[in-house]
């Protein structure tokens, strides 16, 4: 009267009583509770781990403001000759954008770029030309225009149209 039958349809039911059958609805309630208390714990571990990077970030940045910017600054200013100017000005443009979104977008993209890409795609955005970029990491410009080829096929740019830097400058 009250059994229900299980099987997989090869000749071997199972007979599951009336009783059988609320176990496994409460066991199933007891799995759905687990489920969205980890989805809780889950969140409030992601908001964690956001404002841990965020503090990071804080503290790094307040750390170069201490100490690598002034020195950076008293280079500058005594008088080093201008491609060590530029180089200083790079360097402390790369360290503000270590910790921005930027960085961060193109490191962990859907097809994220090479270590080379990546300082490439960040002197590309600062207004660097071919030429500049292939002086400053000492590469020919043919290698630059490879890794321009790569960041444009990666950032999805199909057309010379759309501008490179343009786009590089969208995402920070």
């Amino acid at each position: 009267g009250s059994d229900t039958r299980v099987g997989s349809g090869s000749g071997s039911d199972t007979r599951v009583g009336a009783g059988s059958a609320s176990a496994v609805e409460a066991r199933a309630e007891r799995l759905a509770r687990e489920v969205a208390d980890l989805n809780i714990t889950l969140s409030v571990l992601e908001r964690k781990r956001q404002e841990d990077r965020r503090e990071i970030e804080e503290n790094l940045m307040a750390s170069l403001r201490q100490t690598v910017y002034p020195e950076m600054a008293a280079l500058k200013r005594g008088g080093a000759p201008p491609d060590v100017r530029k180089c200083l000005s790079l360097l402390e443009r790369a360290l503000d954008q270590m910790t921005t979104s930027f960085s961060r977008s193109l490191a962990t993209g859907p097809r994220p770029l090479t270590p080379t890409e990546s300082r490439v795609a960040w002197l590309i955005k600062e207004g660097l030309t071919s030429q500049e970029i292939a002086d400053h990491l000492n590469i020919s410009t043919k290698t630059v225009s490879y890794h321009r080829g790569n960041l444009r096929r990666k950032l999805g740019l199909k057309s010379r149209e759309e501008s490179l830097r343009e786009r590089l400058s969208s995402l920070s």
